[in-house]
């Protein structure tokens, strides 16, 4: 970004507010992104007048955030801010290392801001904010973030910011292969994508790279798989080894048949191997753990190199064999336990990898394997039970309340969007799993127990029958627009069809009427008829002697039938003309 914008903002401001002491850099950045760190995830609210900044909050792990009514009484209108990233820039008036040294208890830049804040009635300081959207601005505080910003680099996000943008040759490739001077590939080896390697360094035969940074002087080994690593200066792997998703500081030394699981952080000179596995998260040093904060100060940078290039020819004797293997230098690290637990610090806060997105989608590869042309159902990872947990049974009922209150008092279905949005966000509910609950809360009926049972289905005592579909065919034909607005693709169609089926094999009430209701999703154009198909014949081949199952078979069998001539009849035209 251009500082220049930026400071000539804080200049203007001061000679407008004699007493703003800081003006703070925010980049727009949704929710999920990869560059917000759960460390730094923020919400602000600001003056809409002028972007003073008026209140300030890490949310960390609360679903509800306390805002000031104060804020309301001195400003017309506010701003609440929860899409913006803490660039940590901030231009500072020459009064702020005087504040720091005044109040020695600020020990973080957000103590500093938040003290500000408090005590803006009686000090009368002001921060101001500057929120950027076309310029790139961003910090590394832990390894999520770590990864993101390397990969926006070697994406060209910060063009002219790149790796073949700089002193030393460096050639650039298709797939963002980086290649800089005197680099050997042996014959056979394989570089993906996303891949930077540094000058003087060789890959071995059969070797596969994809989505990595090796640096300078590396010698890498054959049959090596290196997935989604960071690889520092002078590191040595050896054949066959395998190194996924973790950091390797300068000098380290990776021995043969070495397995480095996801999330691990090898530090300066260490040896590892051979034939060990570092466990998923691990953290290793050549220094023992001291539990003190800021005991191994002195132990890194230029001098910690120095140490790791002798210590890799002489491993001590007291490392731990069960932590390195057998020709292994170094120790797990683990957190200092001395410390005294505040959910305000930051100083030791270390946020895990990032998730790979195979293991996230169960490692099922889209490629090459077979599936169903029919669409599949949109599995939840929420169910409205008595197991869910809390979050997700509030997150329920407040779907219960706005839909009959909707209902009852004709809200405009914009608003009640609005509203379900909301409290998506608030308890953390996955967007698929809205719909569904929509639906159930439709099905609910109009009656007074909003629980969900052990078996998912809700409590209490059903209406009669009529009153019942009464109210399901008012609200389905009040919500259409709603219910098409979340009910997008044919993954969730399925799923809104298996929920109707499961909620008939538990109220009487909508299996006596669940053909008509099935018309209705139909007629409305919320569910298409290719998707009740079929879920008609997944349901049938999975319904064996299931009595409900087969109860469920019986009531539909007509419209089902219906739909299967109306779509004969439809082909027959088609091909008649």
């Amino acid at each position: 970004m251009q500082l220049q914008e930026v400071v000539q903002r804080h200049r203007e401001l001061k000679k407008k507010d004699k007493m703003l002491v800081m003006t703070c850099v925010y980049k727009k950045a949704q929710p999920k992104h990869r560059t917000r760190s759960t460390e730094d995830d923020i919400l602000i609210c600001t003056n809409s007048a002028d972007g003073q900044l008026l209140h300030c909050e890490k949310p960390r792990k609360q679903r509800r955030l306390n805002i000031p009514l104060s804020l309301l009484d001195d400003h017309r209108e506010i701003e609440v801010r929860y899409d913006l990233l803490d660039c940590h820039i901030s231009i500072c008036s020459p009064t702020v290392p005087q504040l720091f040294s005044d109040n020695f208890d600020y020990q973080t830049r957000h103590h500093f801001i938040r003290g500000i804040l408090m005590n803006e009635d009686i000090l009368g300081n002001h921060i101001y904010t500057h929120v950027i959207s076309d310029q790139y601005a961003a910090r590394v505080c832990n390894f999520s973030t770590y990864d993101a910003i390397s990969k926006d680099v070697i994406h060209r996000w910060v063009y002219p910011l790149v790796p073949d943008n700089t002193d030393e040759a460096c050639s650039y490739g298709r797939r963002n292969i980086y290649l800089n001077t005197n680099v050997s590939l042996a014959f056979g080896c394989e570089l993906h994508e996303d891949v930077v390697i540094g000058r003087n360094t060789s890959v071995g035969v059969s070797t596969h790279i994809t989505q990595s940074s090796i640096g300078h002087n590396c010698r890498i080994g054959d049959n090596v798989v290196i997935e989604g690593a960071y690889i520092w200066d002078n590191c040595v792997i050896e054949r066959g080894s395998k190194v996924y998703r973790s950091i390797l500081c300068d000098s380290v030394y990776v021995k043969s048949n070495v397995v480095v699981e996801a999330g691990c952080v090898l530090s300066y000179g260490v040896i590892v191997g051979p034939q060990f596995t570092v466990k998923r998260g691990s953290k290793i040093t050549t220094s023992r753990d001291s539990g003190v904060p800021g005991d191994d100060e002195g132990e890194w940078g230029d001098e910690g190199v120095k140490v790791a290039e002798v210590t890799q020819k002489s491993p001590t004797e007291d490392s731990n064999p069960t932590e390195v293997g057998r020709e292994g230098r170094g120790f797990l690290w683990h957190p200092p336990t001395t410390v005294e637990e505040d959910e305000e610090s930051e100083q030791f806060a270390v946020e895990e990898w990032p998730a790979d997105e195979a293991e996230s989608s169960g490692g099922e590869s889209s490629s090459g394997s077979s599936r169903d042309s029919s669409p599949g159902p949109a599995q939840p990872s929420h169910q409205f039970s008595e197991g869910a947990d809390l979050d997700n049974l509030l997150f329920y009922n407040e779907i219960i309340d706005l839909i009959r209150s909707g209902l009852a008092e004709k809200v405009n279905t914009d608003n009640t969007i609005l509203m379900i949005n909301a409290a998506k966000h608030a308890y953390n509910i996955p967007i698929h799993d809205v719909p569904l609950a929509i639906v159930r809360a439709i099905m609910e009926g109009p009656r007074r127990s909003t629980t969900p049972s052990s078996t998912g289905a809700p409590t209490g005592n059903l209406q009669s029958q009529p009153d019942t579909m009464t109210y399901i065919k008012s609200a389905v034909n009040f919500f259409t627009s709603l219910l098409q607005h979340y009910i997008r693709d044919q993954s969730l169609q399925m799923s809104v069809a298996e929920t109707l089926a499961d909620c008939a094999e538990k109220q009487g009430a909508v299996l006596a009427n669940l053909a008509r209701l099935v018309l209705l999703f139909y007629n409305r154009d919320i569910l298409e008829e290719s998707v009740i198909l079929s879920w008609h014949k997944r349901y049938s081949s999975s319904a064996g002697d299931l009595p409900k199952k087969l109860e469920v078979l019986k009531v539909v069998k007509p419209v089902i039938e219906w739909l299967q001539t109306a779509s004969e009849e439809s082909s027959d035209d088609e091909e008649g003309e």
